[in-house]
């Protein structure tokens, strides 16, 4: 059992059961915010990398598919995933689906290049020592990263987003963090499931969606898709994008893609072949879609994969954070 500041409670009473707080200045000299990173944002690409810090994610909209460790990570929308310094992470996809995500990365006390059992967090968050170490070894030694988010991890996620974003300094909730920590590890040990309740429609819709990614070559068109979940254009088209991010036209192209993406770096097939086994009619309309979806030719890819840019891992550091914070401010693509 977590102690008591570890308990559950409702999102009304946390800031008055956590009421200390610290004024943090991104700009202040010398100074340096627990924060390394921090928003709100549509995630366009996500390379292999390992960031500096412990990394949280809230999906709010659509459905990332990504890789810890080279294991495949799905992240629908309601879902938390969480990842640490040394954990190699990134997209499945080239080009990610439509989503919207807020994240938040949490300065640690060190930056840590291998895995290990526990760890401490930046003393400006004020967590005790013995609560770092309940937090961390539960943190580090789960091999599951996504997990189904609460109404109140949902709200502390997007209320330190809130403050940080704020003019001028930011006032940072010290209990807000150490109660958005307990909730996840509240989570983990609750083994609770990543299971959405679906209606009726949507699991027609979900079940639509799974056939059209393992099957991506057959002739599916939306009136065939529009007769097999019994529903009109719209209705279909909604449901499709909240689950998927994408319009069942745009995922059927995205799943070909994919495919095509595999067959392009694990084999010497020809560039038509491969277009045609993954349903496109001709080598140019594939070669089209490709380049709409990676912002590259099938070619062009194909010499990446050789050189091994796509293999490369990044690690990125403080530095590289705070760039990306302020494309992020500056409301820019990253």
């Amino acid at each position: 059992m977590l102690p008591p500041y570890g308990r559950k409670s409702s999102t009304e009473s946390i800031v008055n059961l956590f009421y200390l707080f610290t004024e943090i200045n991104n700009n202040s000299e010398g100074v340096k915010s627990p924060f390394l990173n921090f928003g709100s944002l549509s995630q366009k690409e996500l390379p292999p990398h390992r960031n500096a810090g412990m990394e949280i994610v809230f999906v709010s909209e659509g459905r990332l598919r990504w890789q810890v460790e080279g294991q495949r990570e799905e992240l629908p929308a309601g879902s938390v995933f969480f990842t640490l310094p040394w954990q190699a992470h990134g997209s499945e996809y080239v080009h990610e689906p439509g989503n919207r995500i807020h994240f938040l990365q949490l300065r640690l006390d060190r930056r840590y290049a291998a895995p290990v059992r526990s760890f401490g967090f930046d003393p400006a968050l004020n967590i005790p020592p013995a609560a770092a170490r309940r937090l961390s070894r539960i943190l580090a030694g789960t091999t599951q990263h996504t997990w189904p988010a609460s109404p109140a991890l949902e709200w502390l996620i997007r209320k330190l987003i809130e403050r940080l974003e704020g003019e001028g300094s930011t006032l940072f909730l010290q209990g807000l963090v150490m109660s958005l920590l307990a909730e996840l590890v509240d989570t983990i040990e609750g083994n609770r499931v990543l299971q959405p309740s679906m209606n009726p429609t949507e699991r027609r819709v979900h079940a639509l969606a799974v056939r059209v990614e393992a099957d991506c070559a057959e002739a599916w068109t939306l009136p065939r898709m529009m007769m097999e979940t019994r529903l009109g254009a719209t209705h279909l088209t909604e449901i499709f994008k909240q689950q998927t991010g994408d319009s069942p036209v745009a995922y059927l192209k995205r799943s070909r893609v994919a495919r095509s993406e595999r067959l392009l770096a694990t084999t010497e097939r020809s560039v038509t072949d491969i277009a045609l086994e993954c349903g496109f009619s001709t080598t140019q309309l594939f070669c089209r879609v490709f380049k709409q979806f990676t912002h590259r030719t099938p070619t062009q890819f194909r010499r990446e994969i050789a050189a091994g840019h796509h293999a490369t891992i990044q690690d990125w550091s403080e530095a590289d954070e705070q760039r990306r914070l302020k494309a992020i401010q500056g409301r820019e693509w990253i």
